[in-house]
């Protein structure tokens, strides 16, 4: 499904909405290459969108060891490109499962060089929030 970022300030990322939930937040941004299932789940982005600026993300799955909160913080999720065939010993699920599961909006396929913070933003969907607009 399409979705996009809108920020305050009228910028507009358009992307792919993983699921069809959607996220109001300030817009922040990680640039580690490592770990995004520990920023996903660290305290500190509380009701944040997080956008991961390292272009693949998923690549070695989730597990829920690596969490660093009963579940994930953030607001929502702004990425670039998802792995879809994680490869990792420790890997039990792929990070598209583990997203969907706790229900949090995720954005992909956005150029995240482009698309960082802080700003307040919103995740929108082709649902509630009303239709990507032609």
């Amino acid at each position: 499904m399409k979705g996009l970022l809108i920020l305050e300030n009228g910028a507009r990322f358009e992307g792919d909405l993983l699921g069809s939930v959607e996220g109001l937040g300030e817009l922040v941004f990680n640039t580690g290459m490592t770990g995004y299932q520990e920023c996903f789940t660290d305290p500190s982005y509380e009701g944040q969108i997080l956008t991961l600026t390292y272009p693949l993300i998923g690549n070695y799955g989730a597990n829920d060891l690596f969490m660093q909160n009963r579940k994930p913080a953030a607001a929502g999720f702004v990425l670039d490109q998802i792995a879809e065939h994680p490869s990792n010993w420790e890997c039990k699920e792929k990070i598209t499962d583990f997203i969907e599961r706790y229900h949090v909006p995720c954005l992909y396929n956005v150029d995240t060089r482009a698309a960082h913070g802080p700003y307040p933003g919103r995740h929108e969907s082709d649902h509630r929030f009303g239709r990507q607009k032609r």
